[in-house]
Order: C-alpha cells, then sequence, then structure tokens
C-alpha cells in the first residue's frame, strides 16, 4: 500500500504543466563539435551505476575546442590546458543512475562537463511528455547540446548560455536546468550558478554544507521547467532562473544533482560522504559515485523516511485510513533517475 501511494505522488502533474513524475538520465559526451549518446551498461542490478560522464577537455582547435572521453580513468588536463581553471580545480566527475525500470532506454537527462571552460550543468528531461508519446530525452539532449554550442561561442556568463540554449532548442519537451561556471575573481574562485527547477546544487566546506540553491516548484513535485513556446505555450521564463555567486576555497566540493538526489538523500548525508572521502583522498569521480549509490540505496528503502515524504506529508499527502489508524504514515525512498556531478576546487 505503502509503495501504492508513493508511486501516485511520483506522477503526480499539474493542470497545464507537464510535470516530470519519474525521469532517467542520458549522457552526453562532447567531441569537436558533436555530442555522443554514451548508452547505459546494465547489469544484474539494472539500477547500478552506469557510467562516468566526464568530459576532459584538450587544446583548442578548428572547432574551437577538442574534448576526450575520459569514463575509463580521470586523466590529467593537456599541457596546454586552461591553466587559470587548472589551478583551480583539482578535478570533477559525474555519474548517472538511471530509474531501474528506463535503465535500458538509457535516460531523459543530460549532463554537461566542460572542465577546461569550466563549466559544468545538469538537465532533467519531464517524463510526463512520455504521455503524449514524445522522447523527453529529446529537448535535455538537445538543451545541452545548444548549451555547449554557447560555450565554444565565448559565453562566459551561465545566464546567457541558458538564454541561448532555450532559444536555439526547438523541439518538444521541457527540462528543469542547474547550469555552473568557475572562474578567477579578484584572486578568489568564483562559482556562478543559475538554476530553474527542483535540481540543484550545494558547496560542502569540511563537515559543513555551506551553501544551497533553493528548489523552484509550482506545486508539490511541480518544478519550473523550460520548454519551446511553440510546442509548450506554459513553459517558464528565462526571467524565472536563480542566480548565486558563491566564492570557494582549496578543499570545497560542488555537488550538483537532479531531483533523484535530494529527494533521496539529505544535505547532512551529502556533506558526511563528502568529508570522510576527501580525508581519504578520494577522487571527484569517486565521491559522485558514493553520492549517487547512497541515493540509489535510499531510493529503494520503503522504511527510509526520505526527504521526498517529508515534504509530501508537510504539504498534505499521507497513508490511507486504515494505514492511519494503525499508526503507519507515509515513509520510503523515491525511486528515481539519480544525477550526480561533482567538482573538487584547489588553491587560488
Amino acid at each position: 500500500m505503502m509503495q501504492a501511494i508513493l508511486s501516485r505522488l511520483h506522477s503526480h502533474k499539474c493542470a497545464t504543466l507537464k510535470v516530470p513524475s519519474n525521469t532517467v538520465t542520458r549522457s552526453f559526451f562532447l567531441s569537436c563539435d558533436l555530442f555522443v549518446k554514451r548508452k547505459c551498461r546494465t547489469g544484474r542490478n539494472r539500477g547500478e551505476i552506469v557510467s562516468n560522464l566526464r568530459a576532459e577537455d584538450k587544446e583548442p582547435n578548428d572547432f574551437g575546442v577538442e574534448f576526450s572521453f575520459a569514463n575509463r580513468a580521470t586523466r590529467k588536463s593537456s599541457n596546454r590546458a586552461n591553466t587559470r581553471l587548472s589551478n583551480r580545480i583539482r578535478g570533477s566527475g559525474a555519474v548517472l543512475v538511471p530509474h531501474p525500470d528506463k535503465a535500458e532506454k538509457g535516460g531523459d537527462d543530460a549532463c554537461l562537463v566542460l572542465e577546461y571552460h569550466g563549466v559544468f550543468g545538469i538537465m532533467d528531461g519531464v517524463g510526463g511528455w512520455a504521455d503524449e508519446g514524445v522522447d523527453p530525452a529529446t529537448y535535455s539532449s538537445t538543451f545541452a547540446k545548444k548549451l555547449a554550442a554557447a560555450v565554444l561561442a565565448g559565453e562566459k556568463d551561465p545566464c546567457g548560455m541558458i538564454t541561448y540554449a532555450h532559444a536555439q532548442t526547438r523541439v518538444r519537451g521541457s527540462s528543469t536546468a542547474c547550469v555552473a561556471t568557475v572562474s578567477p575573481r579578484d584572486g578568489l574562485t568564483l562559482v556562478r550558478i543559475v538554476n530553474l527547477g527542483d535540481g540543484g546544487a550545494v558547496v560542502v566546506r569540511g563537515k559543513k554544507v555551506v551553501f544551497t540553491t533553493a528548489a523552484q516548484q509550482h506545486q508539490f513535485n511541480c518544478p519550473f521547467q523550460l520548454g519551446c513556446p511553440r510546442y509548450y505555450p506554459e513553459t517558464d521564463s528565462v526571467d524565472d532562473v536563480q542566480r548565486y555567486d558563491v566564492s570557494v576555497s582549496r578543499g570545497d566540493v560542488l555537488i550538483m544533482g537532479s531531483d533523484g538526489l535530494w529527494d533521496n538523500v539529505f544535505l547532512f548525508e551529502v556533506a558526511r560522504v563528502c568529508e570522510e572521502l576527501l580525508m581519504m583522498e578520494g577522487s571527484a569521480q569517486e565521491i559522485a559515485e558514493s553520492v549517487a549509490g547512497k541515493a540509489f540505496t535510499n531510493s529503494k528503502d520503503e522504511h527510509y523516511d526520505s526527504p521526498f515524504t517529508q515534504e509530501a506529508r508537510g504539504k498534505g499527502y499521507g497513508v490511507g485510513r486504515s494505514e492511519h489508524a494503525r499508526g503507519d504514515r507515509l515513509v520510503g525512498g523515491k525511486m528515481d533517475d539519480i544525477a550526480v556531478l561533482v567538482v573538487i576546487f584547489d588553491s587560488s
């Protein structure tokens, strides 16, 4: 009964907005000017961590910049890499864990890791479009491609990147978006984050979360989202994005995630994982995998009092009368797709 109630919560929709129910993930690597889709690997546990999404830059070329796949191992940047950022970013890594029911499809989300340019992003494709025969991955993947095009064209401001991507993504569908840029500023390392929807980012320093974005929802489980106005007149606007500037220090960790992460892991749990792995000199990729693995484990736990079910109870959702009479309450993880992107900062 509990799972049936949670299932109804997951598929909740607004009257006018295409609301994500259970979204999954798709990764894209940029090689020269082309995105190449990476299919998820499936194993005995179809919900296992399926890919390392890190794309590592080489020197600029005729295409603007060349990227090589680094999912087999994390490699040092080229000697000709952007030294202004290479001595500020110790490493980055990303992982996608699809909803087990959609692992073979590969997912609806896109993740962008352009370390050379100091640009990182997660787009959460809105799963509700599948009910209309539209592949939710089409919009998020196209949006990610246009984001990268804006970066390669020289755009430095994440708001400008999202504005360009929204204007150029002329396909059916919609997506949330969280984009972060890293740049030197007055001797400090500045992270500029723009977020729209229920994804988001946090900065962990030692044992504490020192910064977090706020989720944007029209109502419970109905996030702000961007779509092409021609096909989706109800789209939110780029003007709705929230913008944050955060100064980071050596050892700070930026963690970006889709709602599949934040619905299943509390902030103190994320900070604990970061602290433990950094003490063991763990890499950004190892942190991403550990955080994503914890979120996935929690999502399957019917007895875990997750952030999602706590919010649901606060919005008035609950169990049926018979369950309430027995003293039961709405608990459990939220089975969903989980996207995690991690950046560890070094000295200025």
